[in-house]
């Protein structure tokens, strides 16, 4: 596919090397990017390292590379959602993509892959499958998402038109794509998903994933609770909800009452109720069965 200016493609990496991500995997992800057969117009590299300078060391491997690139530094971000959005802020080719630092792009035709279903399904962005520790992920869309169940992939497997790349909300940290996506098929419709891995997410201490309690999990999506309030009420409705989001939906709703709540006694209520549910189905068809004999 010739680059064209109707197809120009902008890559932000959001880089934070303060978590203890080693500058190599960023080289490596770099490397990736110059390997494609359509190739971006533009890196932009917004930085929000504050406790290590790594400036120069980027600069001077940014320098061997062919493709323009524009390095940003930015402190004052607050995690990767406003870090995101900085360069995000700059971009000004018609399509974006934002790849994670510790991600890379999984073979020479990624970009033109994604780039073909976007327009060929009339999409204003498409998810693509990953590979994660030698394990496939291929995106799914469901229902879910709300209660932060993210079977699509996380944000290094979206591409997207740019006017259709809304920004992160950075109130959140490990929910924040989640949340994106939630906007995005709000006011564009589902995205077009690719059955193939892209993408190669790498693992490792730095991510917030790692750092987060449990505590600080339930919070983020009590806040896509209170963001999206139709789509949680619309959610609790559906009939597909197993056991233990019922148990987690309770618990969500109970932390908002201030009411407090305790996990296994939950799950344990859930049980029983259950149990007696289907002892209770259990008696009275018997007892049908009984007249029907008598």
């Amino acid at each position: 596919m010739p680059l064209t200016g109707q197809n120009e493609i902008t890559t932000v990496i959001p880089l934070y090397l303060d978590s203890g991500l080693p500058l190599e995997k960023f080289q490596k992800c770099i490397e990736s990017i110059c390997k494609q057969t359509l190739k971006p117009i533009e890196i932009i590299i917004s930085d929000d390292s504050s406790k290590v300078d790594f400036s120069e060391e980027i600069k001077n491997f940014m320098e061997k590379i062919t493709i323009p690139y524009r390095y940003i530094y930015f402190p004052e971000a607050d995690g990767i959602g406003s870090n995101s959005n900085n360069g995000l802020r700059k971009v000004k080719s018609k399509y974006v993509h934002i790849l994670h630092a510790d991600d890379q792009l999984a073979n020479f035709q990624v970009y033109e892959k994604m780039l073909k279903v976007l327009i060929k399904e009339n999409r204003d962005w498409v998810i693509a499958g990953s590979l994660i520790e030698n394990r496939s992920h291929f995106p799914k869309y469901n229902d879910f998402l709300i209660l932060g169940e993210n079977s699509l992939g996380g944000p290094s497997t979206m591409f997207a038109k740019t006017e259709s790349y809304l920004q992160y909300d950075p109130i959140f940290h490990m929910m924040v794509d989640v949340e994106q996506y939630l906007r995005i098929s709000l006011k564009f419709g589902a995205p077009a998903l690719i059955l193939e891995q892209l993408i190669v997410c790498g693992v490792g201490e730095w991510q917030v994933q790692k750092k987060l309690s449990e505590s600080e999990i339930f919070t983020e999506i009590s806040l896509l609770k209170n963001k999206h309030p139709l789509i949680w009420n619309q959610m609790k409705k559906s009939s597909e909800l197993n056991l233990n989001q019922r148990i987690l939906i309770l618990k969500i709703e109970r932390m908002q009452q201030n009411a407090g709540f305790f996990s296994t006694d939950l799950k344990i209520l859930f049980l029983m109720t259950l149990i007696v549910q289907k002892k209770i189905l259990f008696f009275f068809r018997k007892k049908l069965y009984l007249l029907n004999i008598f």
